[in-house]
């Protein structure tokens, strides 16, 4: 099975360690983690099979990078301390997590994705 490129964009340490610890155990991976908007920008040209995004951290909301994601076809899901309610229309149908992740929220985002590989 291939390595899955995960983009994280989460600036809370503490989320990100557990939404990492996750990820490697339902597949095998490399996790890209940016702290912020302007790092992630920063690389979006490069692949990335599925991304991961606070919807706000230190310097700003994400909105701008999932829509970006959403133009190069790369599914994504929010993981966030908002209620779906408050995400922009746009975006209801993505998946959204509650923070802290859970293993069982994470593999269901990764399964949503069009076009994904199973995961254990």
């Amino acid at each position: 099975m291939k390595k899955l490129r995960i983009l994280i964009v989460e600036d809370d340490v503490m989320a990100r360690m557990a939404l990492e610890t996750i990820l490697t155990d339902i597949a095998p991976v490399a996790v890209i983690a940016q702290r912020s908007v302007r790092d992630a920008t920063g690389i979006l040209g490069e692949r990335f099979d599925f991304a991961f995004l606070d919807t706000e951290v230190a310097d700003g909301e994400t909105f701008g990078l999932a829509y970006a994601l959403a133009a190069r076809g790369v599914p994504f899901a929010f993981m966030t301390d908002r209620r779906r309610d408050e995400l922009p229309w746009a975006w209801l149908s993505h998946p959204v997590i509650a923070k802290p992740p859970r293993r069982a929220a994470v593999r269901q985002a990764l399964l949503h994705a069009e076009d994904y590989p199973l995961v254990a």
